[in-house]
């Protein structure tokens, strides 16, 4: 199907490529990267469960880390790891073997999976299933927000999936993990949401369609589905931040992806790699603006984990001579991901620290829907608060100004 086709199949469609209704305009310069602070970030190992090996996936606001790590059993757990509790093991559902923890919100809500099915853990640990179609092969949750809004993707099977083939949907869960599931209109079908933030929009890829193209996407209960490039093929979304900021990668190119930042949805802008390289992929953002992901280091597709900020591109150091991967960014400009076999957490503040680990009453955080609840922050980050003489939510004293203060 040529170009034209396409674009006419969206617009019949209801897919927009224009601006979210429901997200109001951003008031920086999409072209322009926010200035944030990368400061000095070295990397900690934050350990493994008994079978040598981790990686982190998510960090939130506050430092706590989730992922998945091998056991003595050689199966994988999903753990939360904490600076004054270490590594704990989330376990499984009854009658399953593995777990894997995606994602953390900033009151210690937990999301992932249990072997076939998508679950969430409670602040107090407790695992409980999520809701999922009869029949349905697997479930996956990749992300909550702050309200307790929960992404994710369903396989359904050809009899639920209204069709001749199975395919993967793209779905929320609400309060009492309730199951929405986001239909995505023809040429596309099916997808995956891969983050939701704390306004209710959804980053997501979609597409497999018939010459099994893909694009980045954004889903607002308002405004449906926005494709980001309509015209243009191979496109992924992986995360996005509270400004509805979008990021992903490119893979039209073959062997030559390119790192991508969509400002509010709107128009791409490039992400270099370092010495002069072109290419890589962008995995996490924070509201600042600050991402992170691979970069390109060489013309022969050597990579680098690093983060991209207003001053450039920084590389994050690996541990033992491992290469670095990172996956998620927090408000502060702490990174996670995996070097090797290890789970790493780059931070300004040394990991063994005791003096760190104590907690003083925060400010509150603004959640969406009215209303603003306490948080407890650890001491690093509250004298931080102080000396930017900030009062208010976690967006103004984790302003981008705030954290390069001296």
């Amino acid at each position: 199907m040529s170009r034209a086709p396409k674009a006419l199949a969206l617009a019949a469609a209801g897919i927009v490529a224009c601006t979210d209704p429901a997200a109001p305009p951003t008031t920086l310069d999409p072209p322009d990267l926010r200035r944030a602070a990368t400061r000095s970030l070295a990397p900690y190992d934050l350990g493994h469960l008994g079978g040598g090996s981790a990686i982190a996936r998510d960090i939130n606001a506050l430092g706590v880390v989730v992922g998945s790590s091998m056991t003595e059993s050689g199966e994988p757990h999903a753990f939360v790891w904490t600076r004054s509790g270490g590594m704990r093991d989330l376990g499984t559902l009854p009658g399953d073997t593995r777990s894997d923890a995606n994602a953390v919100n900033v009151y210690g809500e937990i999301v992932g999976t249990s072997g076939n099915r998508a679950v969430r853990w409670t602040r107090s640990g407790r695992i409980v299933p999520l809701e999922m179609p009869v029949n349905a092969d697997y479930a996956v949750a990749t992300d909550i927000n702050p309200t307790g809004l929960i992404s994710g993707y369903i396989l359904l099977p050809p009899e639920l999936a209204s069709g001749t083939d199975a395919r993967n949907l793209p779905v929320l869960w609400r309060a009492r993990s309730r199951l929405q599931l986001l239909e995505v209109p023809a040429p596309h079908h099916e997808g995956f949401a891969e983050a939701v933030n704390e306004r209710g929009q959804v980053a997501a890829t979609v597409g497999f369609d018939e010459i099994h193209t893909t694009r980045a996407a954004r889903w607002h209960q308002r405004s449906g589905w926005l494709v980001i490039e309509p015209l243009q093929d191979d496109t992924r979304g992986t995360d996005l931040n509270e400004r509805g900021d979008v990021v992903g990668f490119d893979l039209a190119v073959p062997y030559r992806p390119l790192p991508l930042i969509w400002p509010n949805g709107g128009a791409r802008t490039e992400l270099p790699g370092l010495n002069g390289a072109r290419g890589g992929y962008a995995r996490g953002v924070n509201v600042n603006r600050q991402v992170v992901g691979l970069a390109w280091v060489d013309e022969i597709g050597t990579t680098a984990g690093v983060v991209w900020d207003g001053r450039g591109v920084t590389p994050l150091p690996g541990l033992d001579g491992w290469d670095s991967f990172p996956n998620a960014i927090n408000e502060f400009g702490e990174a996670v991901g995996g070097s090797g076999p290890y789970a790493v957490i780059w931070t300004r503040r040394p990991v063994g620290v005791q003096a760190d680990v104590r907690t003083v009453p925060g400010p509150a955080l603004r959640v969406a829907g009215g209303g603003a609840r306490a948080a407890r922050l650890p001491a690093w980050l509250e004298a931080e608060r102080r000396q930017c003489s900030r009062a208010g939510g976690v967006r103004e004293w984790t302003s981008a100004e705030c954290l390069a203060a001296p």
